[in-house]
Order: C-alpha cells, then structure tokens, then sequence
C-alpha cells in the first residue's frame, strides 16, 4: 500500500510539473509571438512615416524651387531681360526639372525604405508563427515524454519485488 501511494504521489508530481512545463513553454511561445507581431507593426508603421515623411519633403522641394523660380525671374526682369525669352524660359525650366528630380528620389528612396520596412515586418511575423509552431512542437514532445515516463513509472519495482 504504501509503494501504490508512493506511486500515485510521484505520477501526480510528474504530471503536475509537465503541466508547469507546457504553461510555460506555452507562454514563451506566445510571447515570442506577440514580440514578433509587435516589431511587424513597428516597421509597418516606420515604413508609413518615411513615405509621409518623403512626401512632405518633396512638397517643400517644390514649394522651394517654385520661390527660387521666381526671384530668378524678378533678378531678370530687375537687369532688364525679358522674361519671357529663351534664356529666362530655360532657367526656369532647369529650376523646375532639378527640383522635380529631387522630389521625385526623395519620393523613390522612401519607397524603397518602406518596402524593406514592409518585408522586414513580413519576416517579422513568420518568426513568430514559427517560433508559437516550435511552442507547440515542444509541448506535444513534453507531452509524449511525460507519458511515456508514467507509462514505464514503477516496473522496475514490480519486477524487483517479484
């Protein structure tokens, strides 16, 4: 009777520290996943800013070269050029043409930043499945171990005393 009652304390000992073992596996996993979830969110979100960001700094290139445009203008119409020939057009449009190019990289380099920011949080997320899928695998391995050790608990016992 007592060997039966050792037996059942230890077996109850053993399942209670598998189930302390599967929380806890359980818990990292799904903190591993939120972490992951949270750093996705994170670059989405960076990724955001640098194209707002971009954008309202190609507005100012263009508010800019709109002003440089026109004291361009004012310097040749005040040194008597008329503004409306050839030379003054030509300025103009090289004003206009260097700051769209500008805008526009600065518009191609946000882009950029915020696709790598977006396959970063991509990325980002399948780490985390992955790492609550190897939560699960080592739970169901726990699990099995912890029932195989119960399953064999005691044998040695019977055949000894018999």
């Amino acid at each position: 009777m007592a060997v039966a009652t050792s037996t059942a304390i230890a077996l109850g000992v053993m399942a209670a520290s598998t189930a302390v073992t599967l929380y806890a596996t359980d818990t990292q996993a799904k903190q591993a996943e939120a972490n992951a979830n949270f750093q996705a969110a994170q670059a989405e979100a960076d990724a955001r800013a640098a194209q707002g960001a971009a954008s309202i700094e190609a507005a100012r290139i263009r508010k800019e070269a709109k002003a440089q445009r026109a004291k361009a203008t004012a310097a040749a119409a005040a040194s008597g050029v008329d503004v409306n020939s050839p030379t003054a057009l030509k300025i103009n449009e090289e004003i206009t043409s260097n700051a769209e190019q500008d805008a526009r990289m600065v518009m191609f380099n946000a882009q950029d930043q915020g696709a790598r920011l977006n396959q970063q949080a991509a990325a980002d997320r399948i780490g985390g499945a992955n790492a609550r899928r190897a939560g699960r695998t080592s739970q169901a391995s726990t699990l099995l171990s912890a029932a195989g050790s119960m399953t064999n608990y005691g044998q040695g016992w019977k055949r000894a005393g018999g």
